[in-house]
């Protein structure tokens, strides 16, 4: 997989809120399902998936002719699916390292074939077998294509229609969640909208009054939470994984709102000169900080250590954050080596 260490023409707040929607999305998937945790974790589900895909708007650049868009979509696929389809195979030896016998039914690789096929976060029968949910992983497949949708429609259609047509390609795929579509294709239809979003967002000025409008974005974030949000044990925000498109539009801009208020934050702590270098280098390789949380379960002895589900969280997010940082020194120690 590609990393972008060194690259001028990164925009050091982006990278600085794909930090810390990536931490986020770590505390959210170690907060237990008590009163508390719902709560904590439902203010986050609210937006730290949505900022990933705005972010990829943001930064996104359109392919000049459909050569470019092939020759960007293989370049994309080697780089970022072969890792991601990897780690999913360790994943499968991870998650059964205490019992390995289960490896040798039929029916055991049918089940992971299916959950590979369709990358959903949820779990599903098919045909009379059972595929769990993916996980973390359907991300990486959502991502990927919804960018090449994105960039494809931009090729075929007017700078007039394509905005349009994003939008139509969004409610398509919310019409279509029930549908059982591979690589989560659907998911990826929705996430077009934010993708567009994203585009229109980077025009912002998040550099004037950032902690004015952290306050107002925030406030804003928050009405629109409780009025999407208002039953802890109910799943009503906007959430890929689960594929709930509850009370949209509300739902659609307590995401943006949410998404709003980090990068506010963001842009404010890039101007922090000791910290901002690190959180950007982190933010530009955020894909591989996921693929580290993928497998994170292979060292949960080191991080499920309290009783307290946030103690539980910071500590799974710093020793991810080392196993991210051994990744990174692998991966410029073989870069070295290669052009030696």
């Amino acid at each position: 997989m590609e990393t972008n260490v060194k690259n001028s023409n990164r925009i050091d707040w982006i990278d600085i809120a794909k930090f810390f929607a990536a931490m986020l999305v770590v505390m959210g998937h170690t907060l237990t399902l008590d009163r508390l945790g719902r709560a904590f974790r439902g203010g986050v589900y609210s937006f730290h998936m949505p900022l990933f895909f705005i972010v990829g708007g943001m930064t996104f650049k359109f392919s000049k002719d459909k050569e470019d868009f092939i020759r960007r979509m293989k370049h994309s696929a080697k780089h970022l699916m072969i890792p991601v389809v990897f780690i999913i195979v360790i994943r499968i030896f991870v998650y059964n390292i205490d019992d390995l016998s289960v490896m040798g039914s039929v029916n055991f690789w049918k089940s992971n074939l299916y959950t590979l096929i369709f990358a959903r976060g949820l779990e599903m029968n098919y045909g009379g077998i059972y595929a769990a949910a993916m996980g973390m992983p359907w991300f990486f497949f959502a991502y990927f294509i919804s960018k090449e949708i994105f960039d494809y429609l931009h090729l075929v259609f007017s700078k007039e229609q394509f905005p349009v047509v994003c939008i139509f390609t969004a409610i398509l795929g919310m019409c279509c969640k029930n549908v059982k579509m591979a690589f989560s294709i659907d998911t990826a239809m929705v996430a077009v909208l934010f993708l567009l979003i994203g585009q229109l967002l980077i025009k912002f000025d998040y550099k004037r009054l950032v902690i004015v409008k952290a306050i107002i974005f925030g406030i804003i974030w928050y009405i629109l939470l409780r009025i999407c949000f208002p039953n802890l044990y109910e799943i009503t925000y906007f959430e890929f994984a689960t594929k709930d498109y509850s009370i949209v539009p509300i739902s659609i801009l307590c995401a943006v709102a949410g998404s709003m208020v980090v990068f506010s934050v963001s842009a404010f702590i890039e101007r922090a000169g000791i910290i901002r270098k690190p959180l950007a280098f982190f933010g530009r390789n955020s894909m591989i900080f996921f693929l580290v949380h993928c497998v994170d379960v292979a060292w949960k002895v080191f991080w499920d250590i309290f009783s307290n589900q946030f103690a539980n969280g910071i500590v799974r997010c710093l020793t991810d954050i080392v196993v991210f940082l051994i990744v990174m020194l692998v991966i410029k120690l073989i870069s070295l080596r290669r052009t030696k």
